[in-house]
Formats: C-alpha cells, sequence, structure tokens
C-alpha cells in the first residue's frame, strides 16, 4: 500500500451536502440539532441518514440498517462528506459488509472518532485520507468546543494548520516523519488479527481511550508488544478520560504503562497529552495522511504535507 497515491477527498465548498449517519450507537435527531445547524449556518447542506432516531437495542437499527444507510452515503456521488453522529459501539459490526471501493474513484470525507476508528481503520485499507474529528453528537456551546469543531471544518475545506500542544515530562523528544494512523486504542485492539488490522509500522500512531481499566491499557499495550511489526516511528497520546482502578491498585497510572511499553530500548519519539479525545478540546486528525511530528522539550507540532 506504501507505493499507492494517497487519495485526499476533494475540499468541501459552500452549497456541498453532508450526510450525518449513525453507525454506532443510537442518537436521536434533537441531540443532533445544533450541530447540524451550526453547519448549515456555515454555508453547507445537511441531511440525515435513515438510522438518525432508529433503535435495536444499544445500536441505531439493525447492522444490515446501519450498513444500508452508510452504503447509500459512500454511493451517492453528490454527498461530499459522511459525519457519523455517534461512537459507543457497532461500526465493527458492519464494517465488513460495506463496500468502501466507491471511495477510490469518488473519494469524500468520513468524520468522527471513537468506535468509528474501525471505518477510519477500514478507509485505511483503501489509502483514503479520513478525518478523526468530534462527532455530531459532540458539539457543545463552550470555547473549547468551538475551537474543534472550527478547525474540523478548516480542514475539510483545505485549509490545514499546523497542530501544537504543549510538552510533558513524560515525551521523548524527536523529529519523525510518517502516516499518521489510529484512534480509539480499545478498537484497534478488538480488530487486531483481522482483515482490518492497521498496519502499525513506520507509522505515526495516534491513541486515546476512555471508560477503561487500567490493567486492560497494560494488556492492550502488551499485545501490542506481542504483536507482528507493531513498531511505529512515533506515537502520539491523546485523552485516556475516565480510567478505573482495582480495588487493588495497578500500581501505573496511563502515562507510566504507555512509558514502559514505548520509550524502553528502541526508544521512539513519544507525546502524551495530545489535544483528541474524548474531551471538548478534540482538534482534527488526517488519518492516512503524511505528516511530520516535531516533539521539543517545550512544544509538540504536528505538520501535514504530501498532496493535499
Amino acid at each position: 500500500m506504501e507505493h499507492q497515491l494517497t487519495i485526499y477527498p476533494p475540499d468541501l465548498k459552500p452549497g456541498d451536502r453532508i450526510k450525518i449517519v449513525c453507525p454506532s450507537r443510537f442518537v436521536t435527531l434533537e441531540e443532533i440539532l445544533p450541530a447540524a445547524e451550526w453547519i448549515r449556518q456555515h454555508g453547507f447542506r445537511i441531511e440525515y441518514g435513515e438510522t438518525i432516531g432508529k433503535t435495536e437495542g444499544q445500536f441505531a437499527g439493525s447492522d444490515d440498517e446501519r450498513t444500508e444507510d452508510f452504503q447509500k452515503a459512500l454511493n451517492d456521488e453528490g454527498v461530499r462528506a459522511i459525519w457519523c453522529a455517534r461512537g459507543g459501539y457497532g461500526a465493527a459490526r458492519i464494517i465488513d459488509k460495506i463496500d468502501f471501493t466507491p471511495l477510490r474513484n469518488n473519494p469524500k470525507w468520513i468524520i468522527g472518532f471513537s468506535d468509528i476508528t474501525a471505518i477510519h481503520m477500514a478507509i485505511f485499507k483503501h489509502n483514503v485520507v479520513s478525518l478523526h474529528a468530534p462527532l455530531a453528537f459532540s458539539f457543545k456551546n463552550n470555547h473549547e468546543t468551538a475551537i474543534s469543531f472550527g478547525l474540523m471544518l478548516s480542514f475539510i475545506t483545505g485549509k490545514r494548520v499546523p497542530i501544537e500542544w504543549e510538552a510533558t515530562p513524560f515525551d521523548v523528544p524527536g523529529t519523525t516523519s510518517g502516516k499518521v494512523v489510529g484512534g480509539n486504542l480499545s478498537v484497534i485492539y478488538s480488530l487486531r488479527g483481522t482483515p482490518f488490522d492497521i498496519p502499525i509500522e513506520n507509522t505515526l500512531l495516534m491513541i486515546e481511550d476512555i471508560d477503561e481499566y487500567l490493567y486492560h491499557i497494560d494488556r492492550i499495550c502488551n499485545n501490542l508488544r506481542l504483536g507482528n511489526k507493531c513498531k511505529p516511528k512515533a506515537l502520539i497520546v491523546g485523552s485516556f478520560t475516565n480510567m478505573h482502578d482495582n480495588s487493588v491498585p495497578f500500581g501505573k497510572n496511563v502515562n507510566e504503562i504507555i512509558t514502559h511499553y514505548f520509550q524502553s530500548p528502541p526508544a521512539i519519539p513519544v507525546t502524551h497529552n495530545a489535544p483528541f479525545g474524548h474531551t471538548d478540546y478534540n482538534l482534527p486528525l488526517l488519518i492516512g495522511a503524511n505528516a511530520t511530528l516535531n516533539i521539543g522539550t517545550k512544544r509538540t507540532t504536528l505538520l501535514y504535507h504530501g498532496n493535499p
């Protein structure tokens, strides 16, 4: 795949159609209306998939219904971006049923994070760039959300500024380049050994998670250590929100667990507390894009390059 041309979806323009679909946990129309209205105010047309408002247990309809809804949006050449409404769980159940090949001839922006990592991983296999960014469900009326959603819109309209954040004591400084891959750590782990297992070797691996036990984070990192060809060129650690511990403490926090697995020889550049994940400050990241990561002693910068 490294010899294939990386495909960037065309930049969006005012009047373009953006379709909101729900391939994972159910969502109501009322819960995503603020985000939809925000997009409309910026000149885009919003459409809703048939999964919005549907329920089957925790899911936004059956597997077949969620598959069909996503496929219709993919196949519709007039839809220029597919914005996933909510995460939770469910996307991995349908990625093998979706035909992603239309993206190669008619690329469009696929937007979301958390459980949508499964979809990003499937799209990565086709060498098409997608956007790890807030869900429609994530919209809030605060400063952090305004920045995150504003940058998301900038990225899909062609204005891709470098992303910067402050250094931490856990960082390992260094500069390296590669393709940005990753997303939710638990989802990545769940797809290891499947056809949707992402090639981590020689990439800039980004990870984030929520609502996990510390020992399970250690288990996942150990799986990456034991797995074949798991040697990223650098690690970008985002937000690990609402972590849990047992009555007998595990003995290490998330930063210390990651340090144990990724900063032992041979060490690679590692940056912690990058501004993405299950927080209001959830900046966009281009999955599959080429970038240079510069981890300094005071600040870290992620600069995209290549063929936008």
